[in-house]
Parts: C-alpha cells; sequence; structure tokens
C-alpha cells in the first residue's frame, strides 16, 4: 500500500470508517446462475450475501428477453425499476 493510501485510509477510519469497495459482477452468457468479477472468478448467488459484507455488490444480469443475439442493446436496471 502506498503511503498516499495508508494515510487516506487512516483519515477515512477516523471520519467512521471507509466506504465498502464496489465490486461488479456480471452474469454469464452462458449459464444465468453464474456471475463473475473482473477477475475472472465465479460467483453464484448464494454468494452475494457473505460478499455484501465486504463489497458494495453491482449485479450486471442480462434480461430474459435479450440473451445475446445482438437484436436489442443491453438494458440494465435497478431492482427498484420492475
Amino acid at each position: 500500500m502506498t503511503d498516499h493510501k495508508r494515510r487516506l485510509s487512516a483519515i477515512e477510519d477516523k471520519a467512521g470508517g471507509a466506504e465498502l469497495p464496489y465490486l461488479p459482477l456480471k452474469q454469464s452468457l452462458d449459464d444465468p446462475l453464474v456471475y463473475q468479477d473482473a477477475a475472472g472468478n465465479t460467483y453464484h448467488e448464494s454468494d452475494f450475501e457473505v460478499l455484501g459484507q465486504r463489497y458494495n455488490l453491482i449485479i450486471i444480469e442480462y434480461t430474459h428477453e435479450w440473451r445475446g443475439d445482438g437484436s436489442e442493446p443491453i438494458r440494465l436496471k435497478w431492482p427498484d425499476d420492475d
């Protein structure tokens, strides 16, 4: 950890703790039950609760109407948009 990051971390801790880092997980096109992070690590929905304690999760899922045939753009929505 660089000196800058160490000092910033100390300031955040004194201010009440650092905000959790973000972890985006993308749903697999081949298997809708599998999610991957940018490093290629594989997760399942059952892992979300434990991961949510260490990260702010961003879950990217494909809609049932679009699974990669190229005819429609990728649509992102928040859970409260249903």
